[in-house]
């Protein structure tokens, strides 16, 4: 039988452990040497006479601006550059890179440390982290603005913007996207959004890891907005823009398209949205989703959701400008909906699903309009399925409408409309006189012959 070899199993095991912690020392960059610019107006990167020294900051080494109060700092790029930490202490720096290329080894800090705070303006060119960080307002207020032309690339780290605590705090740390880039590939933990950020001007945010927006606003106008996954406890705003997740959304915060946005939110593993309330407004906005599942969703002013499951367990706020398609419709019990009546009255249904089960409260509120256009006769159909609908609202909460109208619920086998009648001991006379003269304003006319014909 062989032997064990405790004794010399335990000196090799020393050996290679001494020689795996040795390379692993060799492996960590030493921590970079700060060289100081000291040209506050600006200057050529490679210049050494804008450096302490005389020689320009390189790859081991900490290029650290301290810009006085009342200069902005242009530092012009003519050729590709290496550094080990970038550090603005103090002051506004641009780095105009011309389609050159910095890359950085270990970290990015713009109002790390406690002090005046500053601010770095990225154009024309690229910034890539290939291992560091993005510190940014952690210590004292910070901003990263990248305009059009430039990109920011973070492919090995942690991004922070603001400090994680929300309250006694006089800075902000803070993401601009105007126009250009910022990318994370994914190889660090997250990206905390903790105050504020704006993708505008056609710029774009794609983070490959999550996005965490704690107490953050978070806006995307006319630009793009990608990730793997979000976590929103703040505020997040599309207007006229694109926002776009694979993986999956949580949180208690406030996801918000305008405008012509569009809310993808159909993961790639095909589960269901459970995550922050959802508002949409405006005529083409959108908001696409596998299935929803114990949310709340606010579609109103001519936007559309479009969900190609289910919509269960959730909370719909529609008004009459709105649009709904999805393919089962299934509310638990004492799930709320709410219908405002608020707008032009469309001619087809606001809900067209392929198959549902009603089961729930249906609130029928009034909007803005209050009802002034909706007139004597009209019929609207609220649910239409393909599939006959199982079941019936437990219970049908309806208003009194201005001018005497209110509205009188028809079921039939496959949909639930409403129809538009004179409330009790409402004289039609009175009915049509009052109709056509407090709505003269109005687009739709109430005259006392649509009224009759209407009967």
């Amino acid at each position: 039988m062989r032997g064990v070899r405790v004794g010399a199993g335990r000196f090799r095991g020393f050996r290679f452990l001494w020689c795996g912690l040795a390379a692993a020392a060799l492996s960590v960059p030493a921590a970079a040497q700060p060289v100081r610019w000291i040209t506050p107006q600006g200057g050529v990167y490679s210049d050494g006479a804008n450096w302490f020294g005389g020689v320009p900051a390189g790859p081991g080494d900490e290029a650290a601006f301290g810009i006085p109060l009342g200069f902005s700092c242009r530092v012009q790029f003519t050729q590709p550059a290496s550094v080990g930490g970038v550090n603005i202490e103090r002051g506004s720096v641009q780095f105009l890179l011309a389609d050159n290329q910095i890359d950085v080894g270990q970290y990015l800090d713009i109002g790390a440390a406690a002090g005046d705070g500053g601010s770095l303006r990225v154009r024309s060119g690229v910034m890539q982290l290939t291992e560091g960080d993005i510190r940014v307002g952690t210590g004292s207020s910070g901003g990263l603005i990248v305009d059009p032309g430039g990109t920011v690339a973070l492919l090995n780290g942690t991004a922070v913007f603001g400090s994680a605590e929300a309250d006694g705090r006089t800075f902000f740390g803070t993401l601009d996207v105007l126009g250009g880039s910022y990318t994370d590939e994914g190889g660090g933990q997250s990206c905390y959004i903790n105050d504020f950020a704006r993708i505008a001007n056609g710029g774009s945010y794609n983070v490959r890891s999550t996005s965490i927006a704690r107490f953050a606003s978070f806006s995307v106008d006319g630009a793009s907005a990608a990730g793997e996954s979000w976590e929103i406890d703040g505020s997040v705003s599309v207007r006229g823009g694109t926002f776009s997740v694979e993986g999956s959304v949580e949180g208690e915060g406030h996801l918000f398209g305008a405008l012509g946005a569009t809310l993808d939110l159909r993961f790639s593993g095909g589960d269901a949205y459970a995550g922050p309330r959802i508002s949409a407004s405006d005529q083409g906005t959108r908001v696409l989703a596998n299935a929803i599942q114990g949310s709340s969703v606010r579609v109103e002013r001519g936007a559309t959701l479009e969900v190609e499951e289910s919509i269960e367990d959730t909370t719909l706020l529609l008004d009459l400008r709105s649009r709904v398609e999805c393919g089962f419709f299934a509310p638990l019990p004492e799930t709320d909906m709410t219908l405002l009546l608020d707008g032009p009255l469309p001619v087809h249904a606001l809900m067209s699903i392929d198959e549902g089960v009603l089961d729930g409260r249906l609130t029928v509120g009034l909007g803005a309009d209050r009802g002034s256009n909706l007139m004597l006769g009209d019929v609207f159909t609220m649910l239409e399925s393909v599939q006959p609908l199982q079941g019936s609202f437990s219970e049908i909460l309806l208003p009194r409408l201005n001018r005497g109208l209110t509205l009188q619920p028809v079921v039939t086998s496959n949909a639930l409309s409403f129809v538009v009648v004179p409330g009790p001991g409402v004289p039609v006379g009175a009915l049509m006189i009052a109709g056509w003269m407090t709505s003269r304003g109005s687009r739709r006319s109430a005259r006392p012959d649509r009224a009759t014909s209407s009967r």
